[in-house]
This record gives structure tokens, C-alpha cells and sequence, in this order.
């Protein structure tokens, strides 16, 4: 990509992002960012502690598996992507 493009880019971007910031009182900030329903704490739960602990039962007491995947099995689950994070 071209650098000047890139640089008229990330110009815009900051200004747009600015002007956002500039606009947004206090309490909105607050309300918006600070503030957690309960429907946010159970999936955020359920995705930190209750996966990984799910995956460690099964890949220790009812999978005969070699390490390795152990190890592959743990990273995924400590790591969900798009299909566990939003079922």
C-alpha cells in the first residue's frame, strides 16, 4: 500500500476517533463501558472458568490421548474462538 495512503489513513481514523471521545459525556462513558449486565458476567464465566475446566475433566479422566494433543486440546479451550464465544 502506498505510504502516503497509509499515513492520510491513520490521519482520518485518529480524527474520527477524536471526535467520537470529544463527544461522549462522562456517564455515557460510564453507563456504556463500566457498567456489566448479568447476561455479560454468566457468558464471561462460563467462557474463563467453565470451558477450560470442562475440557480438562474430559481430556483427563475419560480421553486416552497422547500429551500432545492434551496440550492442543487445553490451548483451544483457553483460547475459544468465534464458536464457542458466541453459541
Amino acid at each position: 500500500m502506498n505510504p502516503e495512503l497509509q499515513i492520510i489513513i491513520a490521519i482520518v481514523t485518529f480524527s474520527l476517533m477524536l471526535c467520537v471521545g470529544l463527544l461522549s459525556s462522562l456517564n455515557e462513558i460510564k453507563k456504556n463501558i463500566f457498567v456489566f449486565d448479568k447476561d455479560f458476567k454468566v457468558a464471561a464465566l462460563s467462557q474463563m472458568i467453565l470451558v477450560p475446566l470442562i475440557t480438562y475433566i474430559c481430556i483427563t479422566f475419560f480421553f486416552d490421548i497422547d500429551l500432545e494433543f492434551k496440550i492442543f486440546l487445553m490451548l483451544i479451550a483457553l483460547a475459544p474462538g468465534a464458536i464457542i464465544s458466541t453459541a
